[in-house]
């Protein structure tokens, strides 16, 4: 999914949430709702994309099959870290065991983002939901990885 549907998304809810529950609370949604993609940035410059200012905005703004056919390369499990960890239940998990321990606003809002962006990524990976558990994933790798191959968003 774009990341601009992402921030879209985050930005509503992060306005109502603002208005109903705080600015803090607010802040912790909007930050995770849109930046749990910035392994894109280092997976698609791996595949080629340009790392700079023009590459950034078009990894932004383009879809993930446009993006294939200006810079000729196939969608695939992210090789970076960063992808099992900011994607998966785990860290939507972790991120709610915090806020309860420490009753903190921001950290139920890191929550809250982590939530909604795993809930619009829903349609966009293979073998989901199953695919955002990191443990899942690592158990599964060789099946997810046939899966991957044949799969269209």
């Amino acid at each position: 999914m774009k990341v601009t549907y992402h921030a879209a998304a985050s930005v509503v809810l992060g306005a109502a949430s603002a208005a109903a529950i705080g600015g803090t609370f607010a802040a912790g949604l909007v930050l995770f709702g849109v930046l749990l993609d910035v392994d894109h940035i280092e997976h698609y410059g791996s595949r080629g994309m340009p790392m700079n200012l023009g590459g950034f905005l078009g990894a932004v703004s383009k879809t993930q099959e446009k993006l294939e056919r200006q810079h000729g390369f196939r969608r695939g499990v992210p090789a970076s870290w960063g992808f099992p960890v900011l994607h998966s239940v785990e860290l939507l998990l972790f991120a709610s065991a915090l806020a309860l321990v420490s009753g903190k606003l921001f950290l139920y809002g890191v929550a809250a983002g982590v939530a909604t962006h795993l809930l619009m990524d829903l349609r966009a990976y293979p073998m989901s939901p199953r695919f955002f558990s990191v443990l899942w994933r690592a158990h599964n790798w060789r099946g997810l990885r046939l899966a991957w191959r044949k799969w269209r968003t």
